[in-house]
């Protein structure tokens, strides 16, 4: 079938578009990047404007054949859920309510309830001091929206804390964008899951063992690794199905949720990213179960599988221009 992926530029688009190679799909490769565009993979490439219209989409449906239309970056799956009713060609997406909960580090958490380490929103510098007291004097400052560990911080000075906030206005973010919550000590896990109806269809998870460019980051942490296995734990997945049970909506279309372990070895949630996958696909695919498959399998409608399960301890290495590859522990 021909898929077509908007935001196809980046690492995350590039890795989809190969995992659904891998299950004999094609891509029509579509970003407002002129220059992310030529990394894209893809039988075609189109550049797209950021504020294009359903209209024009449906004019690449058209010229393509497409059968299935997917988004990979935030900004893109935030486009395609306004716009999947008006496009001649099927999705699965999460519902807006969901949506916009998970774009949210602050509602996320209060969604989780006891399933998130205690959490705390800020609105003004001066909120800092006392909040962490109550959370115990050692804590995490977060961004409440973004990827990729953006503006994270351990903090447990409060001068510190409004040091960092002060940095942060200059780049336009808010004293409101901000949380502190629970610093968790123990092991950095993810759980990706494909629904279709309410129904889990496929699913992996994996623990990161070594962070890509963790070291360059005054925080010391990353939501990329350049080193991590596949794991089998029912406490992790039983946490991901109540943290998406207890979303608005029927679950449809992609759920990727990040944890950590407390101090006693319960993983604990710290975000979840819905709509999109994340920048490991084709490890999914070579831990024998192709999650990319699984996700345009049920959102092309097509008769219904058994559940799809990764194989645990399948490691995973990849290094910035140097390729990703299966590797032994």
């Amino acid at each position: 079938m021909m898929i077509l992926v908007l935001g196809a530029g980046g690492p995350a688009g590039i890795n989809f578009t190969k995992a659904a190679y891998e299950c004999g799909h094609e891509a029509v490769a579509c970003d407002v990047d002129p220059v992310m565009l030529q990394l894209a993979r893809g039988r075609h490439r189109e550049l797209v404007r950021r504020d294009r219209t359903a209209t024009e989409i449906n004019s690449l449906i058209h010229k393509y054949d497409v059968a299935f239309v997917h988004a990979q970056p935030d900004a893109e799956v935030t486009w395609l859920s306004a716009n999947a009713h008006l496009l001649n060609a099927p999705t699965l997406l999460p519902g807006r309510a969901a949506l916009f909960v998970c774009g949210d580090k602050y509602r996320t958490a209060n969604a989780a309830g006891p399933d998130a380490p205690a959490t705390l929103p800020i609105s003004d510098e001066s909120e800092l001091e006392r909040a962490i007291e109550d959370l115990g004097g050692d804590c995490w400052m977060r961004l409440r929206r973004g990827a990729g560990s953006s503006g994270a911080l351990p903090v447990s000075d409060a001068e510190i804390a409004r040091a960092w906030m002060r940095h942060w206005r200059q780049f336009s973010v808010a004293d409101d964008d901000w949380m502190l919550q629970e610093r968790l000590p123990g092991k950095d896990l993810s759980w990706t899951g494909v629904f279709k109806d309410g129904e889990l269809v496929a699913y992996g998870m994996k623990e990161r063992l070594r962070l890509l460019g963790a070291d360059r980051s005054p925080a010391k942490i990353a939501s990329t690794a350049t080193l991590q296995v596949t794991v089998d734990r029912k406490d992790l997945h039983d946490l991901a199905l109540r943290v998406i049970g207890g979303l608005q909506g029927v679950a449809n279309g992609i759920y990727m949720l990040d944890a950590r372990e407390d101090s006693t070895g319960t993983p604990k949630l710290t975000e979840v990213n819905c709509g999109r996958f994340g920048t490991t696909s084709m490890h999914w695919h070579h831990a024998r179960c192709n999650l990319v498959g699984a996700y345009i399998h049920a959102g092309l409608g097509r008769e219904e599988l058994p559940l799809g399960k990764c194989e645990p301890g399948v490691a995973w290495a990849r290094e910035m221009d140097a390729g990703a590859t299966r590797v032994k522990l």
